[in-house]
């Protein structure tokens, strides 16, 4: 990851200087701009992670420059500290009105100058973060939207994986229970429903199937194609195939005292080849009933963390270290679904146990031990 960059504006050199040196001892990018104007072509040019602005500059002031730096589209979230010698208090209300997020008076602490630092460039990180999968989402209803247009016949399966917050009304989760998206990737699974509801309003002849489901795992019992995430794993089952291929040193376990038989996380399982077998029903009803239908696919029931441990163990004959952390802020206990509507409406009925889709994706992990060639 490379550093953040931060521009430091001053019209006195040795103010420069001094901030410069005590970013750069830290590890930041410094660019530096020396007038309002050079900060204002600065920024479009080096694009920083946040502004460090004197207050009192000729020409064009630090609030200023702030103004027109919130007035830009590209620059309205951009941290800004300004940095004056002149009396804090009315200085930091007029700062405030132009947009600044924090204040320092000369002769600047190290150590807050610092922190305020760290903490702003924790937040633009998640600013960041949050405007990435803002437009990861309209990425992918667009693809939705351009998949229904390119459609030329009147039957869409659309797999809809489901993210849903605590507290949970129920369990298990049936097809009605209220749809809560905790952030964009979720919100595009419900966004691509909507559109599919809208679609058959529009269009009595549109039929469309919406298959939610959890967690997929598994692989095909070739062992010729499984699962192989780019990066750390962010789903239970690769990173416990990495960490007995030799990939990982040991599994984290997020919370170990939820209410929960072993007081581990219970969540809804079910093996990639089961989840085919559901798209295929799901074609065969659209053919044969020529209606729309929304259906969870799972096994019914959940498996913990430890349970799904377990049961890898058993098929890889290896053991997995475990390291256990306190709960992470939003995981729930136990998530799972009930899955009788596809067996009532689409005849489909998840066939394989979780032993089976531990050993699958295991054959498919000792046999690419790296993962995919390239």
């Amino acid at each position: 990851m490379s550093a953040a960059k931060i521009l430091v504006v001053d019209d006195t050199p040795s103010n420069v200087k001094l901030l410069a040196d005590v970013l750069g001892a830290k590890g930041y990018a410094v660019v530096t701009a020396a007038s309002g104007p050079d900060a204002l072509e600065v920024v479009e040019r080096e694009r920083p992670d946040l502004v460090l602005l004197d207050v009192m500059m000729p020409g064009m002031s630090g609030y200023d420059v702030c103004r027109k730096l919130r007035a830009n589209p590209v620059t309205t979230m951009l941290p800004v500290v300004m940095i004056t010698a002149l009396d804090p208090g009315q200085e930091r209300v007029k700062g405030i009105e132009a947009g600044a997020d924090d204040f320092l008076t000369k002769p600047i602490n190290q150590p807050e100058l610092l922190a305020r630092v760290r903490s702003l460039l924790r937040i633009k990180a998640l600013h960041d973060q949050l405007t990435d999968l803002n437009r990861s989402l309209e990425h992918r209803v667009q693809e939705q939207v351009t998949q229904l247009e390119r459609l030329g016949r009147e039957r869409f399966v659309a797999e809809l994986d489901q993210r849903l917050p605590a507290p949970l009304e129920r369990l298990p989760l049936t097809e009605d229970h209220p749809l809560r998206p905790v952030n964009p990737y979720a919100k595009n699974k419900l966004v691509i429903e909507h559109i599919l509801a809208d679609c058959v309003v529009a269009d009595a002849g549109f039929h469309y199937a919406a298959l939610r489901y959890f967690n997929p795992i598994g692989a095909h019992r070739s062992g010729r194609i499984g699962e192989d995430p780019r990066g750390v794993p962010n789903n239970l089952l690769p990173y416990v195939a990495q960490v007995a291929v030799g990939r990982r040193p040991s599994l984290r376990v997020w919370g170990r005292d939820y209410a929960t038989p072993d007081g581990t996380g219970v969540r809804d399982y079910l093996h990639v080849m089961d989840l085919a077998e559901g798209h295929v029903a799901a074609l065969r009803f659209l053919e044969r009933d020529a209606r729309s239908i929304t259906a969870n696919l799972g096994t019914g029931r959940g498996y913990s963390v430890l349970e799904v441990v377990r049961a890898f163990e058993r098929a890889s004959a290896k053991s997995i270290p475990l390291e256990f952390h306190p709960r992470r802020a939003g995981d729930v206990a136990e998530c799972y679904a009930d899955a009788r509507r596809a067996e009532q409406e689409l005849g489909w009925r998840a066939r394989l146990t979780l032993d089976e889709m531990c050993a699958d994706a295991w054959r498919w992990q000792s046999q690419n031990p790296q993962g995919y060639p390239g």
